[in-house]
């Protein structure tokens, strides 16, 4: 946040995700709570993959974590593009 301020720039966070997503509140606790008074531009998940069963960090229907994020993004604290 600082580096963002002080060079004019906006803040963005990258590549982010828990690979498996067995947390089944992930988005409302852990993510939100990490992101909550950042002024973020925009927030970025890595990709899901279906070559090994556990390598994804974006919901899927039926996965532990697609409640969560459907109520995170319901929520009205994101906005999805």
């Amino acid at each position: 946040r600082k580096f963002s301020e002080s060079h004019g720039k906006i803040l963005g966070l990258t590549e982010t995700g828990y690979e498996g997503l067995p947390y089944e509140t992930w988005w409302t606790e852990i993510l939100h709570s990490a992101i909550e008074g950042f002024p973020l531009s925009y927030l970025l998940v890595w990709r899901n993959d279906d070559v090994r069963e556990i390598h994804f960090h974006a919901p899927w229907p039926g996965g532990p974590s697609a409640q969560d994020f459907k109520e995170y993004k319901e929520s009205g604290k994101i906005k999805l593009l």
